[in-house]
């Protein structure tokens, strides 16, 4: 029984581990050479190439990067899409972490994402679909 668990969450968990990052990411990506635009200013045309954003979307295999307003800034959304196991991040424009969505506690959000306006999708991993 052990061992028909175990292939069991084998067979479930390997798929949902993929790649995905700047190297599948719109346009082209040159990790060598990183903006110099700073993500409080204006929104990045492509956040692979600032280089804090660029660790965050490879180190996690973030799917998507969404920017919001929030109070008179400007937050990014770094969300997985795939299941609730996995751990969503919202940082602020300087590389704060402001909490977590998702994963096996929920995160730490809490009604955070109503603070939210102005969504505007930045970036998506290649091979992902939204529906709206």
């Amino acid at each position: 029984m052990k061992n028909l668990l175990f292939l069991l969450a084998i067979v479930f968990i390997l798929p949902s581990c993929g790649t995905t990052g700047p190297s599948s990411g719109s346009g082209d990506t040159d990790n060598g050479s990183y903006s110099n635009e700073n993500p409080c200013d204006r929104t990045p045309k492509d956040p692979t190439k600032i280089e804090w954003m660029n660790d965050l979307i490879t180190k996690h295999k973030i799917e998507q990067v969404i920017r919001y307003d929030h109070q008179e800034n400007i937050v990014y959304f770094f969300k997985i899409l795939k299941c609730c196991d996995f751990q969503s991040f919202l940082y602020d424009c300087n590389n704060n972490r402001i909490c977590t969505d998702g994963g096996f506690t929920g995160g730490d959000c809490h009604g955070m994402f109503k603070q939210l306006t102005s969504e505007q999708i930045i970036w998506e991993a290649e091979g992902i679909t939204t529906t709206e």
